[in-house]
């Protein structure tokens, strides 16, 4: 009897304990979850595509690249011109940037000579230009002293000069031909302006009698690859620093001829500059790029004979006042357009031991 109590207390106490420990089922209802993430799946979708659209939008547009464009984009602007004349205009006005934008060698020694700010003033003002020259510095001795290194920082007066051309176009070509005639011009204007430079650059340092030369005025030949080794060495005596690159050398057409044949005769120099014979130019030569101005001034006016020119960026400096304006005026008497373009600018040998004018018996 006993047990059966002992055994039946024991049944009871397992069910009390299995009641205890029993994990109660946990439900939850997903009916509208599945609904609510897709419709937050469509929200985040509908920003990111206008984020994208916004990133578009304030991406600047590509125009087309290349000649194309620049060629409408000029049209464009002639057009205008072209049609404000034909209206009746009786002056037009604008301006062309002077550029020489790739190696020419018949002209454009601003690629060569250091070009300042834009200037102030009138034609025929003076202006002052500042320069810093090269110095070295000394070994200073135990209890010794600095030297001075003077005449470093000045100014040079350079006289602001203008030069220009005009030309005459009949109503009637303007009317045919409109901007095709104005695109021409402004190209020749342009080349007019770079050629004016050149001639008051070349000028400006010839008149220097300070300038280093190498004089083979007695020579036989108009030219010779020799001067331009000589001219270097000068260049380096005035302690001037040489880099290939760093210099351009103006030869007139007489002189060119005479250095292509010297190089062409030479069998070391043939191999050295094999696009001599291959191309019959020369471009480049000991380092110098080669530059063939349209004007070389005269070392010697008797017999004319010519000058060269071996150029680093320092010796001079270039300041144009503005670029080359482009002016319009009609004469209703004569029914003909008159173009005028002038350039204005200034120039300075700032350096004239940068620069070493070759002497020359070349006349052409």
């Amino acid at each position: 009897m006993d047990k059966e109590k002992v055994e039946k207390k024991e049944e009871e106490i397992k069910e009390k304990v299995e009641e205890k420990t029993e994990i109660p089922e946990i439900k939850v209802d997903t009916s509208d979850l599945q609904k609510r993430l897709d419709e937050l799946t469509a929200e985040v979708k509908a920003i990111v595509e206008g984020l994208k659209q916004g990133f578009e939008a304030l991406k600047p547009k590509e125009e087309p690249k290349g000649k194309g464009i620049i060629e409408s984009n000029e049209k464009s602007r002639l057009t205008k011109i072209v049609e404000s004349l034909k209206s009746g205009s009786l002056r037009e006005q604008w301006t062309v940037p002077v550029d020489v934008t790739s190696y020419e060698r018949f002209g454009g020694l601003r690629n060569y000579v250091t070009v300042t700010n834009i200037l102030r003033g009138k034609q025929g003002a003076t202006v002052n230009i500042p320069y810093v020259k090269d110095f070295d510095m000394s070994e200073v001795t135990v209890g010794g002293t600095l030297t001075e290194s003077t005449n470093l920082v000045g100014s040079v007066t350079a006289t602001i000069t203008e030069y220009g051309t005009y030309a005459q176009i009949p109503y009637d070509d303007i009317e045919e031909y409109g901007e095709q005639i104005l695109s021409k011009l402004e190209q020749k204007f342009v080349t007019a302006a770079i050629r004016a430079e050149d001639k008051e650059i070349l000028d400006t340092i010839i008149a220097d009698t300070n300038v280093p030369e190498v004089d083979q005025s007695a020579a036989s030949a108009n030219f010779d690859a020799d001067w331009v080794a000589e001219a270097i060495s000068k260049l380096m005596q005035q302690g001037k620093n040489f880099r290939p690159g760093d210099a351009v050398l103006c030869i007139s057409p007489g002189m060119y001829e005479a250095l292509a044949k010297d190089i062409a005769g030479s069998q070391p120099l043939t191999a050295v500059r094999p696009e001599v014979v291959r191309d019959g130019m020369i471009s480049e030569f000991m380092g110098c790029r080669i530059l063939i101005p349209g004007y070389l001034p005269e070392h010697d006016t008797t017999n004319h004979y010519l000058s060269a020119f071996l150029i680093t960026r320092n010796a001079v400096v270039l300041a144009p006042k503005r670029e080359m304006l482009v002016e319009t005026e009609r004469d209703t008497v004569a029914r003909k357009i008159k173009i005028t373009g002038t350039h204005t600018f200034a120039v300075a040998l700032v350096d004239n031991k940068a620069v070493v004018e070759i002497k020359t018996p070349s006349t052409t």
